[in-house]
């Protein structure tokens, strides 16, 4: 069971008390609300991905798809070193098979945790890669990758990489819309 986040999710408390203070649901339904189901799901996963190595080869398709599965649920938790060390395991095989609508969810979803995590020289990489003509996306993303670029560089040229303010994105709903 994971503890409740009351600082993160001071809301969601508010919410799920006054509905069971108002006796409008369950208290067992209330505490399901409260527990972080990521961290399940991220073991579930992991379980799945070491069942199916066992009779599958290591450059098999499904373990990408399991891999890539991992890092979206890593992202939602938070984990932004683990989303980004599972799509660095999946990013390779997605470029060589030419999967440009993967591969582009992967990087936007890396593009985020490098902004979250401060790490501006994976943020100039992985934004310039993402403007490549191969990469499916609108204008707008295309415009927030230049803008990007360049607050990241006027900050580092005025020698002030501390405070870089980069807005966020979420990566996972900006890019379902084009896989559909």
């Amino acid at each position: 069971l994971t503890t409740f986040n009351a600082e993160k999710d001071a809301h969601t408390m508010t919410v799920l008390l006054e509905a069971v203070i108002n006796n409008t649901t369950d208290v067992a339904v209330a505490q399901e609300l409260l527990v972080n189901h990521s961290q399940e799901v991220i073991h579930l996963l992991n379980v799945a991905q070491d069942a199916y190595r066992v009779d599958h080869t290591p450059n098999d398709r499904t373990i990408w798809h399991l891999i890539s599965q991992i890092a979206q649920e890593a992202f939602l938790a938070g984990d932004y070193r683990s989303t980004k060390a599972h799509n660095d395991i999946v990013i390779p095989h997605y470029r060589r098979e030419k999967w440009w609508g993967l591969l582009t969810i992967c990087l936007k979803t890396n593009l985020q945790c490098s902004v979250r995590a401060r790490q501006w020289h994976e943020v100039l990489l992985t934004a310039t890669e993402l403007l490549s003509p191969s990469y499916p996306c609108s204008s707008d993303e295309r415009k927030y990758y230049l803008q990007t670029i360049a607050t990241v560089i006027r900050a580092h040229r005025s020698g002030n990489d501390v405070e870089v303010n980069v807005p966020t994105i979420n990566p996972l709903l900006a890019s379902t819309d084009r896989l559909s």
